[in-house]
């Protein structure tokens, strides 16, 4: 369904070349759920931006490949991305209060994207927002369709964003982080809703997140960024059971357990994510890597595949054979 090589996007300001994404390659098939994981500022949704043709052009400048369904969308023009987007591929964005728009009602939101796509009129499309609504939960939906985005609750805003997405029952959907703002509670139904729903059209999923307990919930695969680039990819219970990246390993190790001792304190991973204007020439995780030796300072790792087929950019490797 989606298949990503070598996608670099950097934005040039000034003199300056902050690379986002800086050449990762993932690919997605038809009804899988994949993760991409990493802390805030790794490029996560820069990533995501770009498969959807979002990013402003310039002073962002994209390269590699996005191929959807064989076809490469940066080599597509603009009538041909704005008839996939939102029809064929949709978003879930992180934020519904600032992706809604304030001035219609969460009804004419979802019809005009019904309207756009599905060549229906007025009427059919209203019907199918109306639909839509109920689809995803939300009660008195006939009432509820009239309704605007400040009207309703972020858990409902929420709801709305889904709806939206899969209005047009498209093949990829894309959410980003889509249960940040929301209590626990209503991330759990949230996310049992966009799995469902996703299953139910046998939708292929990108989940966007930090949070690896939603990870081990909802993905098959997932895919480890840091500092714009993927440091491992693997089965969910591969990367779980046993991490090979330092990086991943810390992460991993930062979640509290419930078979630990009572008083222990958490795993922490010391530094910052370096600055993507100034990315040293080694391993970029190398400053704040506990394993780290000479030559992670001097050459960069390239993203190699175990013996067990996991991809791990590691000079030194957890539990594996050191790359030369």
């Amino acid at each position: 369904m989606l298949e990503i090589n070598n996608l670099k996007t950097h934005f040039h300001i000034g003199k300056r070349v902050i690379k986002a994404v800086d050449g990762i390659s993932i690919s997605v098939k038809s009804g899988e759920m994949l993760a991409l994981v990493g802390e805030s500022g790794c490029g996560k949704s820069v990533s995501a931006m770009s498969i959807m043709r979002l990013v402003p052009e310039p002073p962002a400048r994209l390269s590699g490949e996005i191929l959807f369904q064989g076809r490469d969308i940066l080599k597509m023009s603009a009538p041909e991305i704005r008839d996939i987007r939102g029809k064929d591929i949709s978003m879930i964005f992180q934020e519904p209060m600032t992706s809604l728009n304030p001035a219609y009602t969460v009804g004419d939101q979802i019809a005009e994207s019904v309207r756009v796509h599905g060549n229906v009129d007025k009427q059919a499309a209203w019907r199918r927002a109306v639909e839509m609504l109920e689809l995803v939960g939300i009660p008195a939906a006939g009432q509820r369709v009239k309704e605007y985005p400040h009207q309703m609750s972020g858990g409902m805003r929420q709801r709305v964003m889904i709806a939206m997405a899969l209005a047009c029952n498209p093949k990829l959907l894309l959410a980003d982080e889509p249960t940040t703002a929301l209590d626990v509670t209503i991330q759990a139904q949230i996310l049992d809703l966009i799995r469902d729903l996703a299953h139910e059209f046998n939708t292929a999923l990108v989940l966007i997140t930090h949070d690896l307990g939603v990870v081990a919930e909802m993905a098959q695969n997932m895919a480890v960024m840091y500092a714009g680039r993927i440091v491992e990819q693997g089965t969910v219970e591969a990367v779980f059971k046993a991490p090979r990246h330092p990086y991943t390993a810390g992460l991993m190790d930062s979640i509290p357990r419930l078979d630990g001792a009572k008083k222990q304190l958490l795993h922490t991973i010391e530094g910052v994510v370096p600055d993507l204007a100034y990315l040293p020439s080694g391993c970029t995780f190398a400053e704040r890597c506990e394993h780290a030796q000479g030559k992670c300072r001097l050459t960069q790792p390239e993203l190699v595949c175990q013996a067990d087929g996991r991809l791990v950019a590691c000079h030194y490797p957890l539990g594996g054979a050191q790359h030369d």
